[in-house]
């Protein structure tokens, strides 16, 4: 296996691990750089320590269990995920072009009664309004209060009428108040009559009162409700209704009254272990994941251990101090503890001349490169098992209370059982003057092998359930299942309805790495109409082969979505039958959505038809792009064509595309460019509706570890490990920018247009037949302003006086035109302006699209059986439907969850890939970076929270960092939605995603307009 040397010099990591003195009151700062005084090396063959230590108190910053507090202090209730990530957006599908992000809660009402979280426990309020970012309220005692837009975690709607709310507005900020004051409940003005906030304050008390009275009539069963409701083994998962049934038993008129279900909430969230609330949705879900008593017995037993070695080192200090040895004498019992510290203590050491230990949440790059042309698997790394450091049982329980701690977050961060973790590491004294917090935690398992030294810790997470880990057996089951399905003969339930497409060109558009593809476009002219098409989005069809029934449909059901990370993918149906059998190519099956259209964008008509398709072109986007540009060029190149840590990136081209296209004929190239163009007819006529044209930033990296991405079933290391070599990461980054040539952008526009239209197809198909599916829309918020209005005053303006939409006025509009909904009947969605849409274009990767083609296809063989057409048609039953209206009413809110979960998962680890490959450029010199980037302002971030606005990296595609105010900032009158600066890379963290960046120069300040 051919090695190559890295920069990192072993020895120096040998000579003095990182943390590994006595730092007494030295912070880690003044440390590291005594340490390099000390041990004054060539700079070309080390890495700068301090300077990645040199960011102060990152994580303290978000605990709040260590933030000092006083009484009218509202604390964070955002989750262990929340800390450190304030993306600007997550990224949404091609086809809808809508941020995932915003497909989130209801809003909250005028009236709402919610609880927030005091230093002395919870604090019932009032929700008042919304004032821009922030959010008002007046409490229970009688304080009004703002917080930025978060999670509220229980909220009893229509609390008390808007009539009553209504007299308390005049005496209460009309505005978003400063800074400081955020968080930070407010008195009223003296002169305010005292009858105006107790219309409010009563009903909250006398709420308190009943509820504090449940609690005492049930104080046994709600002490005992993790014993009721949790598995011996396996993560269960209840709603906050089905917990009070099962402990409570059935209410009264069959349900539990509000003060019951709080008395109820406050007792599960009080729980030091086993229930974790829904984190994004738990307001309106009210669900929670129960852990199995298994690990809440193995963090029991190792927080016992934790305070028998505290004991024992009590002892042994008092005994040396007083010289009375008789008490450390005799018989004593293994001391786990101890013993896994001093064993760690030994494999952080090794670890220690092997890779750098940082502050940022991770461990540097391996000494010693690998060169995977040199390995059987073309893999990048190799894994070595320390035997002599192997774990005994009693250690495998420490092991896994690391783990649920810093990497699947299943320790409440408000308990007790929090502080374990921290003893650990403390304990190991490898630690000194780090933050013991849960990225140091992270570090501490990739040092003892448990987790790569690259891991992407979404991977991890247990809600996410995916296949391959040992966190969810239920998971790892319907995977074997679904595999062993694949293997099984297929029969098309579409037979005999299936039109042959013949000689018709179908173009399947898609990158070169594409696993599947599920779908491809084709047109048709109208003959005796010059100016009339047939356009035609053909689908994959594998819900014809497949049935809700079957192994794979149910674990797809399980899935929800295909996985793609860019390290693995956890595809929804076995790649042996999609490649095989579904990816689109010729003589495939299809289900078709077809619309006749005229050049200006009016539909004239639509069907859905089964077939088969024989005429199929693969092409990538890149060649499209050159095909149809017409001339067109970047205006604005990347100042990095590419940007590569670890060697060069291999070609991997997927077997989802056969015999891709590099060159277009004269006469390809017009079918698309018509394709195109009526696409963008038909945008514009959506625009007329409401609809917005998002151009959001999508960076994205490559990753290569080995040529066998497969899903693994892998059991828990039983032994210390360490890991040479690192995986290859690459960018291929587009300069971002608000206003994109018009011609590049129709191009790159041209797929989603079409997949957006094949999505209204569908919609209004089923909507005029009753089918219930899901359809997606937006809910306006009733406490906000008017959309319309928004639009009319700013962006309209804007976008004549510009071209185009400034992002400055995107994400405000996005907030004011409502939150996604999934409803089994069609809603409006506002943000793609259409009154029906459901999507239907990815069968192959998304369970949703594969429900409706099983409701659509039940339909077609009912209407060709009969020989009628369902339109007009209401309230079908079963007999021919696979699903009922009120079974996809049921099926809606997991099926969101999981998608909201997944997208947000997808969006991470791409960041986590970025921010790894900068960290490894910035810090370790893996490749060459500009002294200064340019970023442009987008959001406030976390500006209320610690200075800081989230901008994108115009040079890295649109990545997203954050940036301080400072002198400079200042002097330029502040920072703005919309400015320019020129700035340079601070600080990188990989275990909370966070790239930090300093400006150095104004480029430009935004105009007006931009400000909304």
């Amino acid at each position: 296996m051919a090695q190559i040397q890295a920069k990192v010099s072993p020895e120096d990591h040998q000579t003095t691990p990182v943390g590994s003195q006595q730092l007494g009151n030295v912070n880690i700062r003044e440390h590291l750089r005594r340490w390099e005084e000390q041990l004054p090396v060539n700079e070309t063959d080390t890495v700068t320590l301090y300077d990645l230590a040199d960011r102060g108190d990152r994580e303290g910053a978000q605990n709040i269990i260590t933030r000092p507090q006083d009484g009218d202090r509202l604390s964070d209730l955002s989750d262990h995920e929340g800390r450190g990530n304030r993306d600007i957006m997550i990224a949404a599908d091609s086809e809808d072009q809508v941020p995932n992000d915003y497909e989130s809660l209801p809003f909250l009402q005028q009236g709402d009664m919610v609880e927030l979280l005091g230093a002395s426990g919870p604090i019932l309020a009032i929700f008042i309004r919304k004032l821009e970012t922030q959010s008002q309220f007046y409490t229970m005692h009688g304080k009004w209060v703002h917080r930025l837009s978060r999670t509220v975690w229980y909220s009893v709607p229509h609390f008390v009428s808007r009539s009553i709310v209504a007299h308390i507005l005049p005496y209460l900020p009309q505005t978003e108040v400063e800074e400081e004051k955020l968080d930070q409940m407010q008195a009223l003005d003296p002169s305010v009559p005292r009858g105006v906030g107790a219309s409010l304050i009563k009903p909250m008390l006398k709420f308190v009162e009943a509820s504090d009275d449940t609690s005492r009539e049930f104080a046994r069963q709600f002490a005992n409700v993790y014993r009721s409701m949790a598995h011996d083994s396996e993560v269960t998962y209840a709603t906050l209704e089905e917990i009070a049934e099962k402990v409570l038993g059935q209410g009264p008129n069959g349900k539990w009254p509000a003060t019951t279900l709080w008395a109820l909430h406050r007792a599960l969230t009080q729980n030091e272990y086993g229930f974790i609330r829904d984190q994004r949705n738990h307001r309106v879900t009210g669900s929670f994941e129960i852990r199995p008593k298994t690990e809440s017995n193995s963090i029991g037993q190792v927080r016992t251990w934790m305070r028998q070695y505290q004991e024992d080192l009590i002892a042994g200090a008092t005994a040396a101090a007083t010289g009375d040895v008789r008490k450390t004498k005799g018989p004593r019992k293994p001391r786990h503890i101890a013993g896994f510290v001093r064993k760690a203590r030994a494999v952080v050491q090794q670890s220690r001349k092997r890779r750098a230990a940082t502050v940022s949440g991770t461990i540097g790059p391996s000494s010693v490169k690998v060169d995977y042309n040199a390995t059987n698997d073309k893999s990048t790394y190799r894994c070595v098992a320390l035997d002599e450091h192997s774990f005994s049982y009693a250690e495998t329980l420490i092991v896994r209370v690391l783990k649920a701690w810093a990497i699947h977050l299943t320790v409440n961060m408000h308990s007790t059982l929090d502080s374990l973790g921290p003893m650990i590491l403390r304990a190991t004294g490898m630690y000194e003057g780090y933050e013991l917090g849960l990225p140091t935690g992270f570090m501490f398992l990739q040092e003892l092998g448990l987790v790569e030294p690259w891991a992407n810790r979404v991977r991890f997470e247990a809600r996410l359930a995916l296949p391959g880990d040992e966190l969810d057996p239920d998971t790892n089951e319907l995977w074997r299942e679904s595999e062993l399905a694949a293997t099984n003969p297929l029969e098309d339930a579409m037979g005999g309805l299936r039109k042959d497409w013949g000689d018709l060109e179908v173009f399947c558009i898609d990158r070169k790495a594409a696993w599947e593809i599920d779908d491809g476009i084709s047109l048709e002219r109208v003959e005796d109409s010059p100016s009339v098409y047939w356009v035609h989005i053909h689908t994959a069809n594998p819900s014809a082969f497949i049935s809700p029934e079957n192994a794979m449909g149910r674990y797809a059901a399980h899935l929800t979505e295909t996985v793609y990370f860019p390290e693995m993918l956890y595809p929804m149906l076995s790649p042996a039958v999609t490649q095989e059998y579904f990816s689109l190519a010729a003589d495939r099956p299809s289900l078709t959505f077809s619309a006749k259209l005229t050049l200006e964008g009016e539909i004239l008509d639509t069907t859905i038809t089964p077939g088969t398709v024989r005429n199929v072109c693969h092409i990538t986007p890149e060649n499209v792009q050159s095909a149809l540009s017409e001339g067109a060029v970047e205006t604005s190149p990347s100042l990095l064509a590419s940007l590569t840590v670890g060697g060069e990136m291999p070609d991997r081209p997927r077997k989802g595309h056969k015999n891709i296209l590099q060159t277009l004929t004269p006469s390809q190239q017009e079918t698309l460019r018509t394709l195109r163009d009526l696409g963008a007819a038909v945008r514009r006529k959506r625009e007329g509706q409401g609809a917005v044209a998002l151009n959001l930033p999508k960076p994205e990296a490559s990753v290569y570890l080995s040529d066998s991405p497969n899903i693994e079933l892998c059991p828990s290391p039983t032994s210390a490990r360490f890991f040479e070599g690192d995986p290859i990461i690459s960018m291929q980054p587009t300069p971002y920018r608000q206003t994109p040539d018009p011609i590049l952008y129709a191009n790159e526009m041209l797929v989603p247009d079409l997949m957006i239209l094949a999505c209204e197809i569908a919609g209004q198909w089923c909507r005029d037949r009753s089918i219930p599916v899901i359809f997606r829309g937006t809910l306006l918020n009733p406490e906000a302003q008017s959309p319309e209005v928004f639009r009319r005053e700013h962006i309209d303006p804007a976008e004549k006086r510009l071209g185009y939409i400034p992002m400055a006025l995107v994400l405000p509009y996005l907030g004011l035109v409502g939150r996604g909904s999934a409803t089994p009947h069609a809603t409006k969605h506002t943000i793609l302006g259409s009154e029906a849409y459901v999507k239907v274009t990815s069968p192959l990767r998304r369970y949703g699209d594969l429900l409706a083609h099983w409701q659509i296809e039940a339909a077609l063989r009912y209407e060709a059986q009969t020989g009628r057409s369902l339109i007009g048609s209401r309230n079908h039953s079963n007999r021919f439907l696979h699903y009922s209206y009120s079974q996809i009413q049921e099926m809606i809110p997991r099926i969101s969850q999981r998608e909201r979960m997944i997208s947000r998962a997808k969006s991470l680890s791409q960041r986590h890939w970025i921010m790894l490959l900068l960290f490894r450029a910035h810090y370790f010199k893996e490749t060459a970076l500009p002294e200064t980037f340019e970023v442009f302002i987008v959001s406030k971030g976390r500006v209320s929270i610690q200075g800081k606005y989230s901008g994108v990296l115009q040079e890295l595609g649109g990545t997203n960092v954050e940036m301080a105010e400072n002198s400079l900032t200042k002097a330029h009158g502040g920072v703005d939605l919309g400015d320019r600066w020129e700035v340079k890379l601070d600080h990188i963290d990989i275990y909370l995603r966070i790239c930090d960046v300093v400006p150095v120069r104004l480029i430009q300040k935004a105009e007006p307009w931009d400000l909304g």
